[in-house]
């Protein structure tokens, strides 16, 4: 029998991304991408407005790190303990205050960050020419713009090519045929923003139909883990026509100074000026193709050179750029009666292969998408605390797991080279702790340096935790013990050192266990007076837990020989200290640090970390557990900002998420480029009634908010310890399907519900070893075969368990 019927042909099809009107704002401009180049496409009254960005594409420059004798975790903490007991906050000590300005002090710089890559305009005589709106198929990430010129309808559309870093244009009918352009001028602009102490930018000849100019881009990278110091970078934009453009002499603009200067009865045709020199006219309407071409890189990889292209080609680069397209949808689909929620699946999943692809540059947290100043906050980099983890969250059940890729290599070219030298230099222990903040430069220490949010313990287990999460997923033993092993004990020699200090062990604290020590609930609580609030952070109990286990697990799956390391594992997860709680309303709920008072307005849901991402408690966790965690979601003040995925997918995990709440939470993010932004809900934590809740709305593309489609696939499908339950979070009066969805165990998941009935259920192995399926019988006795077999089994058992081999597909129905 056949697989359930592929969903993604018509679905996605069902949700283009349309806009009415101009849409001038960047903000509005349709985001276009292949997983590295990144174009926001705006429509003025007057013209179109490509402005380009790309993931690998940064001011490498680092800041000094400032000269400090408190230069170690030892020194630090000794001066830590020696201050006044009467202080009513560290930063009244003139050490403190002078650590504190430390740590932040290269944060403060506005480099490295990533660089907006210019922009290119093509504009029209709106005497002649209205924009009429713009749509994009997500089925093949064409953009159609409408435009009415001389009375008739025209179309420009664009796409980015899948792989190479060009963009390609053309005018066409409304029948799809090459048609005359509606285009007076074409212009380029190098963002102008870009650092004054940048060299000056080049332009290049491109004889009488193209545009370009190159930029040299500084660095001073440090010379660390094998790299040169001192790289020189380079940018390259440059546009391709096929037709001829040339310079004109232009009116003045009636501000320029020189229009009226002495100028009694002014002749007007006289104010002229040589247009700019990346500023050029078309000489002819014929049909246009246009191709923009970006080009970036270190000086010692590759000189820039022009790029050279054939038009006429448009029809085979499009089909390429199709079965990209397609190869993507076909990974995995969904079906649902709601439309609102099957809409934010499709598009979400459409921007996150905007910005992922394996191979290129893991996107900082607002993407590739940025002009002059937006896409730089926070240096653009990557947050380790949840942001840059986070919009990885949805690759593993949506069957994208190539999408990984990027955060692997991240980690692998900059950041575990750069936390095994901290946790030697600064902490002077074995393993590598990884920083709190980081970009893809290469740097002797972090961005932060000294006593804050960056000595979050856990951080380094949850930088990693994804590596494990892959090797679930996928079943790849070559990943897990050439990729992930080698960082995962590392961050567990680094713990076991940290956690043997004599200030974590029970003695010190009257008690046999062990205890994290300092501790830090992230961005929520700093370092305080004799260390109030920094012990046993919930977020580090759980990762350290997290990690030992994941260590263990991993070591038995390799069959490695670690006896002494795996023997301190095992003492340290009988000891470590339990999650914090309080009583809310009588009843127990987990809090962020001991004491801590069960209404504390949070910025992110710290009390659920053990629901995810840890995956301490789901849906068959014993009942107190499940109560506790359950009541902590009810009970819980979260400020907004930085839960609409994270907070939402653990009530999902928990089967308690009310969507109808969770679409109303979308639709108050929503921008108008069908992307969610992070947007306050509540005053009284870290934002005052004064403040405003839209404040992080035009600081970029929120691209941690594409993980939205996890939300929805832990509705439809979950496994939690080994057991896979269907439609656990979804209406069952509300038909739903999901086709290929994956579970840890490398299960692509497919199943129908129709009238509140499950109708079929269909597993496949997709892992090159056997596995054993344990799936939550839906129905009070099921029929299952293996596809190409005739033979048929029954069971009436509440957990259906079958070993599947590899390749396999087995077919599950009512009885």
């Amino acid at each position: 029998m056949d697989k359930l019927t592929p969903l993604i042909n018509t679905r996605v099809q069902k949700h283009t991304i349309t806009f009415d009107g101009p849409a001038e704002d960047f903000f509005e401009g349709a985001l276009l991408g292949n997983g590295a180049l990144g174009c926001v496409v705006t429509t003025r009254p007057d013209a179109i407005h490509v402005f380009f960005g790309h993931n690998s594409v940064w001011d490498r420059r680092v800041p000094d790190a400032p000269e400090s004798q408190d230069d170690t975790f030892a020194k630090v903490m000794a001066k830590l303990n020696a201050l006044p007991k009467e202080l009513d906050h560290l930063r009244d000590d003139p050490w403190f205050e002078s650590h504190f300005n430390y740590n932040f002090s290269r944060y403060g710089e506005i480099y490295p960050r990533p660089l907006p890559c210019g922009s290119v305009l093509l504009g029209f005589d709106r005497r002649s020419t209205e924009v009429l709106g713009h749509e994009i198929l997500l089925e093949n990430g064409l953009l159609r713009i409408d435009l009415l010129h001389d009375q008739r309808k025209l179309h420009i559309e664009i796409f980015l090519h899948a792989i190479e870093d060009r963009l390609y244009l053309r005018s066409v009918d409304s029948r799809g045929q090459a048609a005359p352009h509606p285009f007076v001028r074409i212009a380029m602009y190098p963002d102008p923003t870009t650092t004054e102490d940048f060299p000056p930018v080049i332009g290049q000849e491109m004889g009488d139909s193209g545009l370009c100019y190159q930029q040299s881009l500084k660095s001073s990278e440090a010379g660390t883990h094998g790299r040169p110091g001192n790289r020189q970078y380079w940018l390259q934009l440059a546009v391709m026509l096929n037709q001829k453009v040339e310079k004109r002499r232009i009116l003045l603009n009636v501000n320029h100074p020189k229009r009226y200067e002495g100028a009694i009865n002014p002749d007007f045709n006289n104010f002229t000026q040589e247009s700019p020199a990346l500023h050029k006219y078309f000489v002819s309407d014929k049909p246009l193709e246009v191709v923009i071409d970006l080009q970036q890189g270190a000086l010692d990889k590759l000189e820039p050179s022009l790029p050279k292209t054939a038009f006429g080609h448009w029809d085979s680069h499009f089909a390429d750029n199709c079965s990209h397209w397609s190869q993507f949808w076909n990974a995995s689909s969904i079906e649902l009666e709601d439309s609102f929620l099957e809409q934010l699946w499709y598009r979400n999943q459409y921007f996150l292969n905007c910005v992922l692809r394996p191979g290129s540059t893991c996107p900082g947290i607002f993407g590739p998408w940025m002009y002059k100043n937006i896409g730089t906050d926070w240096h653009g980099d990557y947050h380790l605390n949840y942001n840059t983890q986070q919009l990885f969250w949805s690759v593993f059940s949506s069957n994208h797991l190539d999408k990984h890729l990027p955060y692997v290599e991240l980690l692998e070219d900059y950041l575990y080279p750069l936390a095994k030298s901290w946790a030697k230099d600064y902490y002077a222990m074995r393993g590598a702790s990884f920083p709190y903040c980081a970009v893809p430069v290469a740097m002797d220490k972090p961005l932060l340096l000294g006593a804050d949010w960056s000595w979050g313990i856990g951080i380094s287990a949850w930088v990693i935790q994804t590596l494990w999460w892959h090797w679930l997923y996928s079943g790849d033993r070559a990943f897990l013990e050439q990729r992930a092993m080698p960082m995962i004990m590392a961050v567990t020699e680094f713990m076991v050192d940290f956690l043997d200090r004599p200030e974590c062990q029970g003695a010190f604290w009257g008690d046999n266990q062990v205890h994290v020590f300092p501790s830090l609930s992230q961005e929520l609580y700093r370092l305080r007076p004799q260390f109030h609030t920094n012990r046993d952070a919930l977020i580090d109990l759980a990762m350290i837990r997290y990690q030992c286990e994941t260590f263990l697990e991993a070591s038995n799956t390799l069959a490695c020989d670690n006896i002494d390391l795996t023997d301190k594992v095992n003492e340290l997860l009988q000891k470590l200290a339990p999650y914090p709680k309080a009583l809310k309303d009588g009843t127990a709920v987990f809090v962020s640090v001991p004491d801590e008072h069960p209404d504390t307005i949070h910025n992110a849901p710290q009390p659920l970390i053990p629901v995810f991402p840890c995956h301490k408690i789901g849906l068959d966790s014993p009942k107190d557990d499940l109560e506790t965690a359950r009541h902590t979601y009810q009970t819980h003040l979260n400020e907004g900002g930085n839960d609409l995925v994270f907070l939402n997918l653990q009530a999902a995990r928990l089967g308690i998420l009310d969507l109808e709440r969770f679409k109303r939470q979308v639709r108050y993010c929503l921008l108008p480029n069908g992307t969610c932004t992070d947007k306050n809900l509540t005053a009284g934590g870290r934002i005052s009634d004064l403040d405003s809740f839209s404040y992080m709305n035009r600081m970029g593309i929120w691209v941690e908010n594409f993980a939205l489609p996890a939300v929805i696939n832990e509705c439809l499908l979950q496994c939690h310890q080994g057991k896979i339950y269907l439609f656990p979070n979804w209406p069952k009066e509300q038909d739903a399907a999901f086709d290929k969805l994956r579970t840890p165990g490398g299960f692509l998941v497919s199943a129908r519900l129709t009238n509140s009935i499950v109708v079929e259920v269909i597993v496949h192995n997709d892992t090159p070893g056997s596995q054993r399926l344990r799936l939550i019988n839906p129905w009070e006795a099921a029929i299952w075969q293996l596809l190409d077999n005739d033979a048929e089994f029954n069971s009436d058992a509440k957990i259906l368990c079958i070993n599947i081999e590899p390749g396999a597909t087995v077919r599950f129905t009512a009885k």
